[in-house]
């Protein structure tokens, strides 16, 4: 009887288990996918190897920051761009780089200045003014809320919603939400 109750306990088993294998199978079977890696470099267009930053944006281009300019890959070919083609791209050598939720990419240069590529595809060297005096941004940090930041010092400034070509000083004790995003840390 012990026999004949395992035999049972065996069937009720197979009967679920080889539908559950037979799906986990059939799953790996289909969404097995054949991966490929293909690799950019100057041969193939880039106008650097050396590649400081890169950022998708929302038509799904590749834009590629290098040390010797700016390249856009949208899957067949490299387009790149100079500050000698487009004197509002500001510098060649690239720090880094960002895309905000409004399709804009944000560029910041080894020479701490600042270019913005619209929606429409059009370079906009950027100013930050403190106080009518010329600010050079340290480092570009992207922020949801406000598209992104730029640090210089321990100031913050970020591009003005209506128009991101007027960026403005942020206060730190007068915005609430950065004061819950952010530890402020002085090291000094």
């Amino acid at each position: 009887s012990g026999y004949v109750s395992s035999i049972a306990t065996a069937k009720i088993c197979m009967k679920k288990i080889i539908p559950i294998g037979f799906c986990l199978f059939f799953d790996l079977l289909i969404s097995a996918q054949d991966i490929s890696f293909f690799h950019l470099s100057k041969k193939e267009g880039l106008s650097d190897n050396q590649v400081a930053g890169v950022v998708m944006d929302k038509n799904g281009l590749l834009w590629v920051g290098t040390s010797e300019g700016l390249n856009c890959y949208d899957g067949y070919t490299v387009k790149r761009f100079y500050k000698e083609e487009y004197p509002a791209l500001q510098n060649n050598n690239i720090l880094r780089m960002t895309c905000d939720e409004k399709n804009r990419l944000w560029i910041h240069f080894a020479d701490k200045s600042i270019t913005m590529l619209d929606e429409d595809r059009k370079f906009h060297a950027i100013s930050i003014l403190d106080n009518g005096k010329q600010v050079k941004a340290d480092f570009l940090l992207p922020y949801t809320s406000r598209g992104v930041l730029f640090l210089s010092g321990s100031r913050l400034y970020y591009p003005n919603e209506k128009d991101p070509l007027l960026i403005k000083r942020l206060n730190w004790e007068e915005d609430t939400t950065l004061n819950n995003d952010f530890l402020r840390i002085n090291i000094w």
